[in-house]
């Protein structure tokens, strides 16, 4: 038997006259086209029962029925009598809808009640209880059960938020949870996910769908639960810890525009939770790296890279979409562990069933990380990161591809990655960006490609769009081999297993080599490929004694920056426009660039401003105050340049390594000459000679 939404989707797609998108008829009833998936699973089974074909499939073009008269008659029939009370939940449906029920409610639920709402007995309810009691438990909240008045949940209130965002599979059904119960209308939600967009905006970046859809979700919860008068109490501590964060400033937005709407005031506690929420969400388009912790984000994900290379022994330290990659997921990745935010990645499994080698070394590479910030990393997080990784091993074990494509899904983080990584087993392709659906049709206005691949029903003018499993299914092969062309069977260290010495080795046992060093060089050369930029360098490759002034007199921050920016300016390292931009950087995003007590590390991705990778230092003869109250005053200020995102990385984590120690500044303060203190680099990079 199937319930009754199946039946008004079969209904649908026998009365149609052409195919019928999931996307369609994910609109149409309110719920993710993950549910109508498995909807249509249900449909199969109910057709193979009375003897009728599944339904058809075709990607790209959708869903129909193809029927004879005399069956079609029949199933309509049986449709027509399809009611409320043939809607069979099974005992998962029936426990999620008890615990939503209480949830939404707030007080106490009898059983009878809930019997009458699930058309099942007492009996069964009672039986459904023990399930809810379990669930419940696993997620820290009690079941009260009371004779007489029945049952109810119990529990702190982050809790039973995180509950909420739990009960539901799909961000996209959490909203949709919220118009069909009649919490919030249609109009209520578009306002919740402008006040987000907002966020955006004032963040200068681009949540990734998924996290788009749980924050709004998560607003939603907030903005229900504080109509109930249910109220966060989070601690003091945790407050003040988010309070000097942007993302705090953007929630007390956020928390302006709710009043306005909504006459809800949110307190400091909602506001702090909000602004976790904000911090710890996947971001796919980053206008503005240059935040908190800027440079050791970087440094940490150089290092990441570094050790990861060493690990598989082939150059990644020049892959732009690796670096990158892995950057705008770092962050919010130590904050959910920070928090302890847990988050599930649903190709873990195959991740660690296809990929394991690569799973297992960036497991290893990530302990230094975990160790540095007191933290322990999930496998659901690692596995991410190793998607990152294998993509980028097959970036350079694959040809130049002829054909560029665009991948667009609702998660910018997982399901992009795998896509990617089975596009480029499977084809000579090369992948320019993974978007959002929202951002396709701007992307699609500065980039051309051949082709759009996409998780979802998606439509571009002119462009040809193919609608995928994450993991290429054979029917989705048939229409991608129409617009790409296929790889090569062959594909060195395919599994990343294979490093130049062991290749050499297998090569000997059935060939006979004449040039060793000759092989060795070219085979090295097809293995670890490097980019534009060539190799990273060591501080003193950019950093003289020349590169150093003492005492400056300086009456202002930006004097002291221009005065920085200027000896890099003399030797013809930039266009003295580098220097305008970074002080209007400071200027439009505050004292980003004071990264320690006392010193200053001014910089700005100007890299079109940029001729050669530079450092330079200046102590100050008198102390500056540069507006951020924890590190003020300044006595050092080091600039830097760099011509693109990866040659000073080497350098610049040499610098920090040394900056950071006790007594760098006030030796740096104390030296006489520049030569003094060019040789306590110097020693310090290479030791004593």
């Amino acid at each position: 038997m199937i319930n009754r939404r199946c039946a008004e989707i079969l209904s649908d797609l026998t009365a149609a006259n052409r195919p019928v998108r999931v996307a369609d008829l994910s609109e149409k009833y309110g719920v993710s086209q993950r549910t109508i998936h498995n909807d249509i699973a249900k449909i199969d089974s109910y057709l193979h029962e009375n003897g009728l074909e599944s339904v058809k499939r075709k990607p790209g073009s959708g869903l129909w029925c193809s029927f004879t008269k005399t069956d079609l008659t029949k199933l309509r029939q049986k449709l027509d009598s399809i009611g409320f009370y043939q809607y069979v939940m099974t005992i998962e449906e029936r426990v999620r809808f008890i615990i939503m029920t209480m949830l939404k409610n707030s007080n106490y639920e009898t059983v009878a009640d809930l019997s009458e709402e699930l058309k099942v007995s007492k009996g069964t309810v009672h039986k459904d209880l023990k399930q809810v009691r379990l669930w419940l438990k696993e997620h820290n909240l009690e079941l009260d059960i009371h004779k007489a008045h029945g049952v109810k949940v119990l529990g702190d209130e982050e809790g039973i938020r995180r509950a909420y965002m739990k009960l539901v599979d799909t961000p996209q059904e959490r909203i949709d949870y919220f118009c069909a119960n009649g919490i919030f209308s249609r109009q209520d939600i578009i306002y919740i996910k402008q006040c987000l967009k907002k966020a955006e905006e004032h963040l200068e970046l681009v949540f990734t769908d998924e996290t788009f859809q749980s924050l709004s979700a998560y607003l939603g919860i907030a903005v229900f639960r504080n109509r109930q008068g249910k109220k966060l109490d989070l601690h003091q501590k945790n407050i003040d810890m988010l309070k000097d964060k942007e993302e705090f400033s953007v929630a007390e937005l956020i928390a302006y525009m709710i009043k306005g709407r909504f006459s809800i005031q949110l307190a400091e506690d909602e506001i702090a939770y909000l602004a976790m929420f904000l911090l710890t969400g996947n971001v796919i388009i980053n206008r503005r790296p240059d935040k908190e912790n800027w440079v050791q984000w970087r440094i940490d994900v150089s290092e990441l890279i570094n050790h990861f290379q060493e690990e598989v022994s082939v150059n990644l330290s020049n892959d732009e979409q690796l670096f990158e990659g892995l950057l705008q997921h770092y962050r919010p990745m130590i904050y959910r562990a920070k928090y302890q935010i847990k988050i599930t990645n649903p190709y873990l499994a195959e991740i660690k069933n296809s990929i394991a080698g690569t799973f297992q070394k960036t497991r290893s590479c990530l302990r230094p990380i975990e160790y540095q910030y007191g933290i322990q990393l999930s496998d659901d997080e690692i596995g991410y990161l190793a998607l990152y990784f294998q993509t980028a091993l097959e970036k350079v074990r694959r040809e130049a591809p002829r054909k560029s494509a665009l991948i667009v899904c609702e998660s910018g983080i997982g399901t992009a990655k795998i896509v990617q990584l089975r596009l480029q087993e499977l084809y000579d392709v090369n992948i320019i960006d993974t978007i959002p659906a929202r951002a396709l049709k701007k992307t699609l206005k500065s980039v051309a490609v051949d082709c759009v691949v996409s998780t979802i029903q998606i439509q571009a003018k002119g462009i040809r769009c193919i609608v995928v499993d994450p993991f290429i299914s054979d029917a989705d092969m048939v229409e991608l081999d129409r617009y790409l062309p296929k790889k090569r069977a062959f594909s060195l260290q395919a599994k990343g297993d294979i490093d130049l010495g062991s290749l050499i080795r297998t090569i000997e046992k059935s060939a006979v080599i004449f040039d060793r060093n000759k092989l060795e060089m070219h085979l090295h050369q097809l293995l670890t490929r490097s980019g534009p930029s060539g190799d990273a360098l060591n501080l003193t490759d950019v950093f003289q004694t020349d590169d150093i002034s003492l005492n400056v007199e300086a009456e202002t921050w930006e004097d002291a920056v221009r005065q920085g920016g200027e000896l890099l300016l003399r030797k013809g390292k930039i266009e003295p426009g580098y220097i305008d931009d970074t002080i209007r950087n400071v200027k439009k995003f505050g004292p980003y660039i004071v990264i320690l007590p006392g010193i200053a590390l001014p910089h700005v991705n100007s890299f079109k401003l940029v001729h050669a990778t530079g450092f330079s230092l200046i102590t100050l003869k008198k102390a500056i105050p540069f507006g951020n109250g924890e590190n003020d005053p300044v006595h050092l200020v080091i600039s830097f340049c760099s011509v693109d995102q990866f040659q000073h990385m080497k350098a610049l984590s040499q610098l920090m390594q040394i900056i950071k120690r006790k007594d760098f500044l006030e030796f740096a303060r104390s030296v006489k000459t520049r030569s003094e203190l060019m040789n306590y680099f110097i020693t310090s990079i290479f030791g004593t000679p």
